[in-house]
């Protein structure tokens, strides 16, 4: 059997800091997105798809056909090669509501 003493010992002899000087975790720096003239924050590219989670979304220049047949070029949207989920920011959807 150990006496107790020795136990005592073995327990106190990992340092232990004071509250003041315990290592505490930095924050983490956030981006935000550029404010836009319109005064909405611009929103930044995607980095994973919502519907499948590829990580492979790239922004690209796209046609689009919308459901009456109208077809407008040359829009702006992030798209998934895995699964073709396309995602337009707001200036593209502003493109899409005034094509004629």
């Amino acid at each position: 059997m150990t006496p107790k003493s020795s136990i005592s010992r073995v327990r106190s002899s990992t340092p232990k800091l004071p509250l003041s000087k315990k290592r505490t975790k930095k924050p983490i720096p956030v981006a935000t997105p550029p404010k836009s003239r319109t005064g909405l924050s611009e929103t930044l590219p995607l980095r994973h798809c919502v519907m499948c989670g590829s990580n492979r979304v790239t922004r690209k220049h796209i046609t689009v056909q919308l459901r009456d047949g109208r077809e407008v070029r040359e829009i702006e949207a992030d798209v998934c090669p895995a699964c073709g989920e396309q995602y337009f920011d707001l200036e593209a959807m502003r493109k899409l509501d005034a094509a004629p």
